[in-house]
């Protein structure tokens, strides 16, 4: 298992009908849009980033800047 840190997507620049960007973006074969996800016995988390592209508009999108904080599982037999 282990973590994947992944950036920026700005969320699909417009997020107003929920669900309805993230269901475009699979289609088009993007699943991963904002958030914490599942991929085999990893864990994605994908940023939504802090500004915008050649769409000057985010809208149910808002920008963010992710803090992560990370502990590491002891290690079998260890005392914790």
């Amino acid at each position: 298992s282990g973590l994947i840190l992944s950036g920026h997507t700005h969320g699909g620049h417009i997020d107003v009908i929920p669900g309805m960007t993230a269901n475009l973006f699979r289609k088009l074969g993007a699943p991963y849009l904002k958030g914490f996800y599942r991929v085999g016995e990893s864990m994605l988390y994908v940023s939504c980033g802090v500004g915008s592209s050649s769409v000057p508009i985010r809208a149910g999108s808002p920008a963010e800047v992710a803090i992560l904080t990370l502990h590491a599982h002891p290690a079998p037999g260890d005392i914790a």
